[in-house]
């Protein structure tokens, strides 16, 4: 295998300095914020009240003062559950449980201190309504208890994307919908009347897309999903990529508590029903497995997540419909055609005629013949009543007669594997680093039914000579600095990659490779054997793509954004830099 050209070569930075006021700042990615104005019962701000937020799971704390407005501001804030605490001379200490945190959450939480003695605390154990009254942004928030408890085809959460109002499936009735060389499970997301690849998919502060189609990359699964966040309008000037909505996906992470778990889920074909036309069963059958944990390394301080899913499935269509040449037509009749194939000015020179009372008869008097090799290439490669899976079940008198069949598609066999990996390190309360890797690997082994080139699988669904292979590979650092309580900086470095293999022999009848050696007199490169290119326009059917090729796409870039809060002001400033390339081998 060589490289034959490079399909596209892309290097976009994007530089853009935002002011804004009344804004929070928080990453490019799934970080989010907690702010609000701490008063005493008569609504006077408490000016420099010790304000601690505690993530429940890992106890990392965050430490701010109020200003001399009574405002506090803690950001960025990881998605999770809290606990805050609220501490000031003269007053009672404040204590509150049940605060979650969502991604790109930008929260507001106003308290009112009472007056009290020392050591006397306040504890409120509700849950917080909590509200966002600084920034514009519309959208929703999709949490792990709908993740994980909603119904969901495949264990993909990418389709609940499609819940957030005004968004829509791109794909549904689009007639400009692309395929290509891309996972069967992708899916795409339109927000405010925008059309396919104008959604933009974030995992963990990388993007996550498929650079080809602009749709999403794969989804993870929904025990690796924490939660994501759809914001459909008005959303932050630090997403450049996205003219209609973005989506933050946010992984799941190990906490001081050690959690975990097992699951298979099994659909199999025997309580299905049969076809109505062909009185067959889809042979559809699906296993999903894994397991998730996620626990401390080193508490407190180091923790790590991994999941891991594996998809095995099996289908094949019975009811694909064509039109071939009949047995009858090889030999020359076509009378089984309901119109005369000759007519008008063009019957003095049709090669067809009515012969003994029959039309349409191929006028072997005249010198008319089929080519042999055509024919020998017909009887090899396309289907006809009495090769195995075809029938006419399907198809009435008058089709059947115009060459009408239908014919069982090779089996669809998928062997898909998902790993996600998360490790966190909260190396100080001013530093925090999470490195998240994120792979798929899918396989589907060729195959077709010999003597029927239609019945391989079609392009979209990618085969190749021993396996077709689709890998995708998502791996992301992120670096969270906070200098100074009003003051922060978040880094992410990352490097994606989606890598297509495919290619696929054809067999005949007699169950050999379809070599065009064998037929034509041409030279072909050594060690190959395929089906390219058969295809015919007016008769209603064509192959897919055999030829073995490689195709391989990557991005590779930094994020910074870097904030600076006055008061309940923020200047933020940040780049993003990213270069995209794919690479074509044959």
């Amino acid at each position: 295998m060589h490289s034959i050209g490079t399909k596209c070569l892309r290097t976009l930075t994007l530089l853009a300095f935002v002011f804004a006021v009344s804004a929070l700042a928080f990453a490019q990615g799934t970080s989010g914020s907690l702010t609000g104005q701490v008063s005493d019962t008569t609504g006077a701000a408490v000016a420099g009240a010790s304000v601690t937020l505690v993530n429940i799971g890992t106890n990392f704390q965050q430490t701010e003062k109020t200003n001399s407005i009574g405002v506090y501001l803690i950001t960025p804030v990881e998605p999770g559950n809290y606990s805050l605490m609220i501490a000031a001379a003269g007053f009672a200490e404040y204590r509150q449980t049940g605060i979650v945190i969502h991604a790109n959450e930008a929260a507001t939480q106003d308290i009112k201190l009472r007056v009290g003695a020392v050591g006397q605390t306040i504890s409120v154990t509700a849950d917080a309504e909590l509200i966002n009254t600084t920034t514009p942004e519309l959208g929703m928030t999709v949490n792990q208890a709908s993740v994980t408890q909603l119904p969901l085809n495949g264990r993909d959460p990418s389709t609940l994307v499609w819940l957030a109002p005004g968004v829509i499936n791109a794909n549904m009735g689009n007639s400009y919908t692309q395929s290509g060389f891309s996972f069967p499970n992708e899916t795409d997301a339109a927000a405010s009347g925008g059309r396919q690849g104008s959604t933009y998919y974030i995992l963990d502060g990388a993007p996550n897309m498929d650079t080809y189609l602009g749709r999403a990359a794969p989804f993870p699964n929904a025990d690796a999903t924490q939660e994501f966040t759809v914001i459909t309008n008005n959303f932050n000037a630090m997403y450049g990529f996205a003219p209609g909505a973005v989506v933050s996906i946010e992984v799941r992470s190990g906490t001081n508590n050690l959690h975990g778990g097992l699951f298979e889920f099994l659909r199999d074909n025997d309580f299905d029903a049969s076809d109505w036309f062909t009185h067959q069963i889809n042979p559809l059958h699906q296993n999903q497995f894994g397991a998730y944990a996620g626990g401390p390394v080193w508490k407190n301080k180091l923790f790590l997540f991994g999941n891991y899913q594996g998809t095995r499935s099996a289908a094949a269509s019975s009811e694909n419909q064509t039109y071939a040449p009949t047995a009858a037509m090889l030999s020359g009749d076509f009378s089984g055609l309901s119109t005369s194939l000759c007519s008008g000015g063009e019957s003095a020179i049709c090669p067809f005629t009515t012969i003994g009372g029959k039309p349409n008869q191929l006028d072997t008097s005249k010198g008319y013949a089929f080519n042999p090799t055509a024919l020998q290439i017909v009887k090899d490669a396309l289907p006809q009543v009495g090769k195995t899976g075809v029938s006419t079940t399907g198809c009435t008198a008058s089709e059947i007669g115009a060459g009408c069949l239908e014919y069982s598609s090779a089996a669809i066999v998928n062997n898909y594997d998902e790993g996600t990996g998360r490790l966190d390190w909260d190396a100080s309360n001013s530093q925090r680093v999470s490195l998240i890797s994120y792979v798929n690997n899918l396989v589907q082994p060729s195959g077709d039914t010999p003597g029927n080139v239609l019945s391989m699988l079609p392009l979209s669904t990618w085969q190749y000579t021993f396996a077709e292979k689709m890998q995708y590979f998502n791996e992301t650092l992120n670096h969270t600095w906070t200098i100074s309580p009003t003051t922060v900086n978040v880094a992410s470095v990352f490097w994606t990659q989606m890598a297509a293999h495919n290619g696929s022999a054809a067999l005949t009848a007699d169950n050999k490779p379809f070599c065009w050696s064998s037929y034509i007199n041409i030279t072909e490169l050594p060690g190959t054997c395929y089906l390219e290119g058969f295809e015919v326009d007016s008769g209603g059917f064509e192959s897919g793509w055999y030829e073995p090729s490689q195709e391989e796409r990557t991005t590779y870039g930094l994020y910074d954004n870097f904030s600076k809060t006055f008061g309940r002001h923020t200047i933020q400033a940040g780049m993003n830099l990213q270069h995209q390339f794919a690479e074509e081998f044959t």
